[in-house]
């Protein structure tokens, strides 16, 4: 969806739509989002299999609501990725 948005507002913007900035804004949104949304599943992904090596037995809603009081920390590793790529 993302990546449509993105050549569909190049595409527009290229006929000279007015449409395209508000599709091309539309597209950079959800590019910032996908960053902090797969840190997210990120970090619970790591809780969870820290748990499982340590020999202890997390579930998904324990390590959500851990990864959801570190939400400043969350940010600014999503920030500190999306600069690095």
């Amino acid at each position: 969806m993302m990546i449509a948005a993105f050549f569909a507002g190049f595409f527009l913007f290229y006929q000279d739509n007015r449409s395209s900035n508000f599709i091309l804004l539309v597209g950079a949104v959800m590019f910032v989002q996908r960053f902090f949304l797969y840190n997210r599943a990120e970090l619970m992904l790591s809780r969870l299999t820290h748990d499982t090596a340590t020999g202890g037995s997390s579930t998904r809603r324990e390590a959500r609501s851990e990864v959801a009081s570190l939400k400043s920390q969350t940010r600014t590793v999503g920030l500190s990725d999306m600069a690095a790529a």
